[in-house]
């Protein structure tokens, strides 16, 4: 069943009620994928699914910008809950946890494609923010969450991709080999939180 918009109607209606109710205003589909980085399918399937407002104006659609603000809002609460984990495990001295009990924390699955794509991004975001820290302190703390796969396990192809971005553009010191790396920013998340005395530099 289809979700109808919170408004559909011309303009001279839709500048009517947005003056006594400014949490109609609006956002381009467009602008909206921008501001998240995904595509316009992406933002076309959270209107289907509830997930954001839209807006009809003289058969223009549009997304109600305080509910692209609540996504915002729901993405940095599970960014805090994911590095709050991780870091309960860091302090523990844990090397690596599988990533079905971090998407179980805040509602996602690793058997649900856009979950996935969800949990990579949440965990982009607490590196981001664990390599804002100071130069002396800052570590890449996602790098303790790992695929579930026989033999050595490893982050997934994510964490790679984001280590080799900033190798370029952050100043994250180069490596060997992928193990090499792995094992020296595993070292330095311990080293931050307390667990090992060796700190890489």
């Amino acid at each position: 069943m289809a979700i109808k918009p919170v408004f559909d109607g011309t303009v001279a209606e839709y500048l009517e009620r947005l003056e006594v109710d400014p949490s109609l205003a609006i956002l381009p589909l467009q602008m909206a994928a921008d501001h998240q980085g995904v595509s316009r399918a992406a933002i076309d399937r959270k209107v289907r699914l509830g997930h954001l407002d839209e807006v009809r104006i003289d058969g223009t659609r549009y997304v109600r910008a305080s509910s692209v603000i609540a996504i915002r809002h729901e993405f940095e609460r599970k960014v805090a809950v994911v590095r709050a984990y991780l870091e309960k495990l860091a302090r523990r001295g844990e090397t690596h946890v599988f990533y079905e009990p971090v998407m179980n924390l805040v509602g996602l699955s690793p058997r649900v494609p856009a979950d996935r794509t969800a949990i990579g991004a949440i965990l982009g975001r607490v590196s981001e923010i664990t390599w804002a820290l100071t130069k002396k302190d800052r570590h890449l703390l996602s790098v303790l969450v790992h695929r579930k796969t026989p033999g050595v396990t490893r982050p997934g192809p994510g964490f790679l991709a984001l280590a080799e971005q900033w190798r370029d553009s952050e100043g994250l010191p180069d490596w060997e080999s992928e193990d090499d790396l792995i094992e020296r920013e595993t070292r330095r998340v311990l080293g931050f939180y307390g667990r090992s005395e060796d700190w890489p530099e």
